[in-house]
């Protein structure tokens, strides 16, 4: 701000130095977040003019925002009104409503004051497509995860980073659970260890000799990473009268900084 009062001084519009500023706008304080700004960006992201903005929505941010993240993006900015906060900057995605319909966008906005009257500037980029993209993948892991509860004997889901792993059906038979965050201590097993123990007891070693290479935590990770799902065919001795073949498939769920879940 002190940057562009010296260059207000020096007789350059400020309007004109923000509109610089890829998708910015400002907005006032009062009930509803009536529009003080738009610069050209911001409005050609969501292919409005300013006159229609005025006509369309009461020149108003709320009367833009979906339904559904109208309570976020008032709780965030209330939290903003604190004297303390003033000046601090803050980062949403919510939707903004383009003549082409809703627009995905990630907003960095702060609380200012000028002339002891309050306001909030903010800075617009479209994020639609990656939204979009990770709604669609998000979908598609949950129709495997679907798919592999109903149509496979065996589920289990696991978390490589906390190298635990659970039990979700077994033999057909479905655990009354919901995950791995709905679990107490007791019902996760070490996966190191479940991996070795099935490997050294269970397996015929001939029908897979890299599984313990593949379904090693930071190897498993890796594939996953790259291909988001593995799949393996081998052999077990379930009893004395002779060895079984299966084939199995993981699914990463997602990873994050300290957890790594995967369903399989």
């Amino acid at each position: 701000m002190k940057f562009f009062k010296r260059q207000k001084k020096n007789n350059m519009e400020l309007d004109e130095v923000y509109r610089l500023l890829k998708g910015y706008y400002r907005c006032s304080n009062k009930e509803g977040y009536p529009f003080l700004f738009m610069s050209d960006d911001f409005l050609n992201t969501l292919h409005w003019t300013q006159k229609e903005i005025e006509t369309e929505f009461d020149n108003k941010l709320v009367n833009m925002l979906h339904p559904e993240d109208r309570s976020r993006l008032e709780k965030n900015r209330d939290s903003l009104k604190n004297p303390y906060k003033v000046g601090s900057c803050q980062n949403v995605i919510f939707r903004l409503k383009g003549k082409d319909g809703y627009h995905w966008v990630s907003d960095s906005y702060s609380a200012l004051k000028q002339d002891s009257a309050p306001f909030f500037q903010g800075n617009i980029t479209d994020v639609t497509s990656f939204m979009l993209d990770k709604e669609k993948r998000a979908e598609e892991r949950n129709q495997m995860l679907t798919a592999l509860t109903m149509e496979y004997s065996t589920v289990v889901m696991g978390d490589l980073m906390e190298n635990v792993v659970v039990v979700v059906k077994h033999d057909g038979h479905m655990y009354d659970h919901g995950g791995l965050d709905d679990f107490s201590s007791e019902d996760k097993m070490n996966y190191t260890r479940c991996l070795h123990d099935f490997y050294n007891r269970v397996l015929v070693k001939e029908s897979c000799p890299d599984f313990l290479d593949i379904l090693s935590p930071v190897p498993f990770m890796n594939a996953l990473l790259k291909n988001e799902t593995v799949e393996l065919q081998y052999q077990i001795y379930p009893n004395s009268n002779g060895y079984e073949s299966l084939y199995a498939r993981a699914i990463r769920l997602y990873d994050e900084k300290h957890h790594f879940r995967f369903v399989m």
